[in-house]
């Protein structure tokens, strides 16, 4: 019996590596709105209650967008995060990446002084949360900053992109360590750089 050549494994060329790079060259909401456009009706997301397609997370995004704007209207000061991992979290995530701030997500099962400290540090005015986490934004929050209900937004919200423009050197999410001395410590990480590492893994 004849034994068949191995077929060699595909390698990434500098070519396509090149093209990735030049993809990347955009925000992730930019990318994101762009595969919206070409794959609307595709399954985005699916959870053991809920499935989106790439509109509908699309458009449930520009309406959070939009009420985290009206609650911050100017500035580049980062947005706070207060979920559980799931849908919601991967929404709001994408709307604060819309609005063009950066997010910060803030571990739910944080003592309340340990999440205040991260707060405070990331200068975050803006809390977003779902209604089971309300009461501990609102406590977090204080005199402070906003609180924006992910499950209560006002019904006159367009669900239109935003339309802004994100620079890719832009930041996109700020990640927080312990460190070696136990305080906080904040790592930053910009759009491009998180799209070029999604694209060349792909």
């Amino acid at each position: 019996m004849t034994r068949q050549p191995a077929k060699p494994q595909r390698k990434r060329s500098s070519e396509n590596l090149s093209r990735g790079i030049d993809r990347a060259a955009q925000s992730l909401a930019g990318r994101f709105e762009q595969q919206v456009a070409l794959h609307g009706a595709r399954l985005a997301l699916k959870s053991h209650n809920q499935a989106l397609t790439y509109d509908q997370l699309n458009r449930a995004a520009n309406r959070l967008g939009r009420a985290i704007l009206t609650g911050s209207p100017a500035g580049d000061e980062p947005i706070a995060l207060l979920f559980k991992h799931g849908t919601a979290l991967i929404t709001a995530t994408l709307a604060v990446l819309k609005t063009g701030r950066p997010f910060v997500q803030i571990d739910d099962k944080l003592p309340q002084a340990r999440a205040g400290r991260l707060i405070e540090d990331a200068g975050a005015r803006v809390i977003v949360a779902d209604s089971e986490h309300s009461g501990f934004a609102r406590e977090l929050a204080g005199g402070d900053a906003v609180v924006v209900n992910f499950d209560v937004l006002k019904d006159d919200l367009a669900n239109s992109n935003l339309g802004l423009a994100i620079a890719p050197s832009a930041i996109a999410y700020i990640h927080y360590t312990s460190g070696s001395t136990c305080e906080p410590k904040g790592v930053m990480s910009d759009h491009g750089s998180e799209l070029h590492s999604i694209l060349v893994k792909a």
